[in-house]
C-alpha cells in the first residue's frame, strides 16, 4: 500500500458536531433540567455555555439550522414537555 503524509495530518474535532453534543450530553447528570422555553437554558444554550461560548443569542430559526436542520428537534426532545425525566 502506498504511503500518503496526509494520514498522519491531526484530525480536528468540530466542538460544535453532534457528536460534541452527545458527548456532552453523557457527561451531564440524569437528572439535569433543561428548559426549552427559556432560550438561555435550553439544552443548546447550556452546551453552548459548557463549550466555552460566554455570548450567543440564538433564533429559534438558528437553533434549528443547527445539525443539518434538526436542531429544534434535538432541542425538543431532550426539553420538552415528552422530555424523559
Amino acid at each position: 500500500m502506498l504511503y500518503d503524509p496526509k494520514w498522519e495530518a491531526p484530525v480536528k474535532a468540530d466542538p460544535f458536531s453532534l457528536a460534541s453534543l452527545i458527548a456532552w450530553l453523557e457527561m451531564q447528570p440524569v437528572d439535569g433540567q433543561y428548559d426549552y422555553i427559556l432560550s438561555h437554558d435550553c439544552v443548546i444554550a447550556q452546551w453552548l455555555r459548557g463549550a466555552g461560548v460566554e455570548h450567543f443569542n440564538l433564533s429559534s430559526g438558528e437553533v434549528k439550522a443547527l445539525f443539518g436542520g434538526k436542531g429544534q428537534d434535538i432541542a425538543w426532545a431532550t426539553s420538552g414537555p415528552s422530555a424523559p425525566r
